[in-house]
């Protein structure tokens, strides 16, 4: 796991080379970065001992690295994450996960007009402008003829 951060603030505590502890307020907090979801990984360690915080960070650490190479996140999905990682978008708005959506119905052959009353649009122009035609899409419709 690379570093996100390379410069380290006064008090910050860097252990295993990837890990900081810090003091907020009176307690101890752990951060660590996670370059598999491009977030911190942050918990109060609940303690006022730099060496009881060094410890508890050190085992937080074996805690999360154990669970990565298991295949396990740190954090969990969102619904709509979820689906677009399922259906192999990377990074998506809802606005792309709408056109794709739209998009794979009209690929089934879904009618047009049960596309419009799922994305609730009132007009055809609409939904037409959130369907993306491909090649194989205007293959099989000539297939049909």
């Amino acid at each position: 796991m690379a570093l996100k951060k390379k410069k380290f603030e006064a008090g910050e505590i860097m252990i295993f080379g990837d890990v900081v502890i810090y003091k907020r307020g009176e307690y101890w907090q752990f951060r660590m970065w996670l370059n598999r979801e491009k977030k911190y990984a942050r918990k109060s360690l609940h303690t006022r001992s730099e060496t009881t915080a060094i410890e508890k960070g050190k085992n937080a650490y074996l805690e999360i690295y154990s669970n990565m190479q298991n295949g396990k996140t740190y954090f969990s999905l969102t619904t709509k994450h979820g689906v677009y990682k399922a259906v192999g978008i990377d990074s998506a708005s809802s606005h792309s996960g709408r056109r794709t959506f739209l998009t794979a119905l009209a690929e089934k052959g879904v009618n047009v007009r049960v596309i419009m009353q799922l994305a609730g649009h009132r007009s055809m122009a609409t939904t037409q402008r959130y369907i993306e035609t491909s090649p194989e899409m205007i293959r099989r419709a000539l297939e049909l003829v």
